[in-house]
């Protein structure tokens, strides 16, 4: 009897104490604790899911399609939801029988309120991973009331000299760094720091594994789920040298798909934080101090690059008139 009123008060105090962010307490049947609290929320997110997740075969035959552009930051994706009647499919094929749209440029810093009108063209179609089914995302990009491209739609330039280059097949791979933040007032520091202090110093985070080594790792395996589902071409993950500091990597991509395929994918990480309570940073200097920073490295090359007879030779032109104009932009602006 007394072994047992022993092994009941410890089932009580293990189900009671409270969860550890390094591994978390186990309750009596063996699963992570979960505080009454936070269960609570969890359920009736949930359950409100549920209410509101309709099928994608169940909308009466229509498609929704989530419109997205960049806001006057440049850092500000924005989007809304309009309805189809009709299919369309990923890529750009389809892309001229979706409409064009407007929006609101007074409210995103893109225009003034007495002309606030700016107009979203469609540019790339992706599968949408969130509603499934044929609903899609569509990436656009803005133009003022006459039709010319608003200054921060640097996309409009980069078509035009993708097009001039075309013949050279430019490839692109881009690594996006980026780091996760706790979304809470009073803790505005990254997963793994504690509210007080710092994490432990770095050097097991890079590429790590295990509880403690690989915050975040929930939120970067949603991200490159999304990303293979709506059909970008997302190539690879890893966890950074920082702690819940990630990276995924974009390509090898041709012309102007590597800016599409970048910003969607910068797209589906914001979204997937949302799930998560998680913000996401883009910053390259997250943390001051002896902390890792953050960038996005680009990789290029061209058809000349890529050969095997030239590709060298090509390779050191290229190099001898990088050096050269790296020194008259040095002379002109006075840099040592």
């Amino acid at each position: 009897g007394a072994c047992n009123s022993t092994e009941t008060s410890l089932s009580k105090s293990v189900s009671r104490a409270p969860a550890r962010e390094n591994g978390g307490t186990l309750s009596k049947n063996g699963e992570a604790y979960v505080p009454p609290g936070k269960k609570y929320v969890q359920d009736k997110k949930k359950k409100a899911m549920g209410n509101v997740m309709i099928a994608p075969e169940e909308l009466n035959g229509k498609i929704i399609a989530e419109y997205i552009w960049l806001g006057g930051s440049l850092w500000d994706l924005r989007s809304k939801s309009r309805t189809l009647d009709y299919k369309v499919k990923p890529g750009t094929g389809d892309i001229k029988m979706l409409p064009e749209w407007n929006y609101d440029g007074s409210s995103t810093g893109q225009a003034p309120g007495n002309n606030s009108e700016v107009m979203i063209r469609p540019r790339r179609i992706y599968r949408d991973p969130f509603r499934k089914g044929n609903n899609v995302i569509v990436l656009c990009d803005a133009y003022d009331s006459l039709g010319i491209p608003l200054p921060t739609n640097h996309r409009a330039a980069c078509m035009e000299a993708m097009e001039k280059f075309k013949d050279r097949e430019p490839w692109f791979g881009l690594e996006q760094e980026y780091t996760m933040f706790h979304d809470k007032p009073f803790q505005k520091k990254p997963l793994g720091f504690p509210k007080t202090g710092f994490a432990q110093s770095q050097g097991q985070y890079y590429c790590g594994v295990g509880t403690g080594n690989a915050k975040g790792r929930e939120l970067a395996e949603a991200h490159l789920r999304c990303c293979l589902y709506a059909g970008v071409k997302i190539s690879g993950i890893n966890a950074e040298v920082m702690p819940s500091q990630w990276e995924f990597q974009v390509g090898p991509c041709e012309g102007i798909r590597m800016g599409d395929d970048l910003w969607f994918a910068r797209y589906l990480l914001y979204r997937c934080s949302e799930f998560y309570n998680i913000n996401i940073s883009f910053a390259p200097k997250p943390m001051k101090g002896d902390w890792n920073g953050a960038g996005c490295h680009a990789n290029f090359s061209t058809k000349g690059t890529r050969s095997k007879d030239s590709g060298a030779e090509v390779s050191c032109k290229t190099m001898k008139l990088h050096i050269s104009d790296d020194r008259k932009y040095k002379t002109l602006f006075k840099i040592p």
